[in-house]
């Protein structure tokens, strides 16, 4: 289509008469019988015989066309058996719906009975998806997952405004959705996520496809910080020529909430990673569903251009025994377990709500509550204050009608150490550390591992994690801890500022001789700096 040189034509008229004569559509890659080989089909063949559709005779159009019509028809029906206008919590199924739009879109000249299809598909999709995001911009299955999902879905934006005028691209979610993933894995960061997976790469890619759409160059900034590559997709072609200024993310705000997820970003520097601290915070309304873990009120920090609090574990495969049995439980995120590691349940009541959020030049703070993620809890509200820049005070306040031994759990990439008369714990890496503190009544039992206890797959890129679990001293029907998070340059620890417990709360004073204090009555945080 680029070159008008037949040669690459014909070898794409090949490859889909390949598959979609010579293969089955009701075979083993019926949708029906496994979707990914159906989904991939279709996906690209659509898009691939539109762009070659003059190379074909009359004969091989009517041949990929009644295999293109079966398998288009296999779409819409799994749809509406659903079905998908009232029950589109399925991440498959928003494929699904945008390779019925184009199918539909491209078949609907020779094939005018597609025109329900098509009606059906731009119903839904405006009403609808994708179902996993908000009008906010948040994505609920985590960065790599949206820089999948966000792939094919603009590329079905695309199609249609090109096709017809519409422009889905107006609604909220595609206006806003970039700075998710800017904000939350910004282009250099190496931390994880709070579902599966990330591909810093990818969403990388998607940013700058959204900055072309929306004429918004900020979301150029995280390709900007990464090493160029080629890329091999339809994107240089459908973004090409727009022309657009730099990014200025010095006008932004440092602290952002995403309410339609649950999720908090707290930073301290945009524009230069390398200078940066930022504190990701989950607790999520839509419940430990499709690629989202059992992570309500867990956080994440890095500093200094250091993953250093993570999330731990991989994503070997959907529901592997390490996946399943580890990296998407609460015991592998830094967050709240009990008796032994017992956490969060799974499923869509799993759910979590920040129910406060407020930033000022001095403080940021958001209070998730998750109690409904915990069984039989009464309450489970995580307190999050920053206290600017870099500095974080954290509270847990949880209750349940039995007693229990509560834990706290921290996770990093090394190994790192703990001095458990001094109640402190220290994540390192090369360039950065972690000290946390634990203010509580009476000490906690400190120990650490360096081993999963589920392995996961076997692979070079899949090495050991230290995880870190302090417990409380006895058992009890509730916890009401206070620990700080200080993390430094490896370099520059004594510019941290002295540390004073209080009664109900924590007193710094730092080195220029100014104070913050953060204090709690009952559930209301008072925070104060002079």
């Amino acid at each position: 289509l680029l070159t008008g040189d037949p040669k690459y034509g014909n070898e794409a008229k090949r490859r889909l008469l390949y598959f979609f004569v010579d293969w089955d559509p009701e075979g083993a890659t019926a949708l029906t019988h496994n979707d990914e080989p159906a989904m991939w089909i279709m996906r690209w063949g659509v898009c691939a015989y539109d762009w070659t559709y003059d190379l074909f005779t009359p004969e091989e159009r009517a041949k990929m066309e009644k295999s293109l019509l079966i398998r288009t028809k296999q779409n819409y029906d799994v749809l509406r058996r659903k079905p998908m206008d009232a029950n589109p919590y399925e991440s498959h199924a928003n494929g699904y719906l945008q390779i019925l739009g184009e199918a539909a879109i491209m078949l609907l000249p020779e094939h005018p009975e597609l025109k329900d299809y098509l009606d059906y598909a731009l119903t839904v999709f405006w009403v609808a998806a994708p179902t996993y995001g908000t009008p906010d911009g948040g994505w609920n299955e985590g960065p790599g997952y949206w820089s999948y999902t966000v792939d094919r879905t603009m590329r079905f934006l695309f199609v249609v405004r090109n096709a017809t005028g519409i422009d889905l691209g107006k609604k909220p979610f595609f206006v806003n959705t970039g700075y998710y993933p800017m904000i939350g894995w910004p282009g250099p960061s190496k931390q994880t996520s709070f579902g599966d997976g990330v591909d810093p790469g990818s969403q990388a890619r998607m940013l700058k496809v959204m900055a072309a759409y929306n004429r918004n160059p900020d979301f150029l900034k995280p390709a900007s910080t990464r090493p160029p590559r080629i890329d091999f997709s339809v994107w240089p072609v459908l973004t090409g020529g727009v022309e657009l200024g730099e990014p200025n993310l010095a006008r932004l705000p440092k602290a952002w909430h995403f309410p339609g997820i649950g999720f908090v970003a707290m930073r301290t520097d945009l524009d230069n990673f390398d200078n940066d601290v930022g504190l990701l915070f989950q607790s999520n309304p839509f419940g430990a569903v499709s690629h989202h873990h059992n992570a309500q009120n867990c956080f994440m920090l890095e500093a200094f251009g250091e993953a250093l609090a993570i999330s731990s574990g991989y994503y070997d495969y959907y529901s592997s025994p390490h996946h399943a049995g580890w990296t998407r439980q609460t015991k592998a995120r830094n967050g709240v377990t009990f008796d032994g590691g017992k956490g969060q349940i799974r499923g869509g009541e799993a759910v979590g709500r920040i129910t406060h959020f407020s930033t000022d030049e001095d403080f940021d703070i958001a209070i998730g509550d998750a109690t409904a993620a915990y069984p039989g809890f009464v309450k489970a509200e995580r307190t999050v204050v920053h206290v600017r820049p870099g500095i974080f005070v954290i509270r847990d306040a949880n209750v349940d009608k039995n007693e229990h031994i509560f834990e706290y759990n921290l996770h990093a990439f090394k190994p790192g150490a703990f001095d458990e008369k001094a109640q402190t714990v220290t994540l390192m890496m090369p360039k950065a550390e972690l000290e946390v503190r634990f203010l509580a009544d009476k000490p906690w039992t400190f120990e650490a591992f360096d081993t999963f206890p589920v392995a996961p797959q076997p692979s070079p890129r899949r090495p050991e994690q230290w995880h870190f679990r302090a417990s409380a001293p006895e058992k009890s029907p509730a916890m009401d801890l206070l620990t700080v998070l200080l993390p430094y340059r490896v370099d520059e620890r004594e510019k941290l500022p002295e540390l004073k417990k209080l009664a109900d709360g924590v007193e710094f004073t730092f080195k220029d001789g100014k104070k913050a204090t953060v204090r709690f009555d009952g559930d209301k945080v008072i925070t104060e700096k002079k």
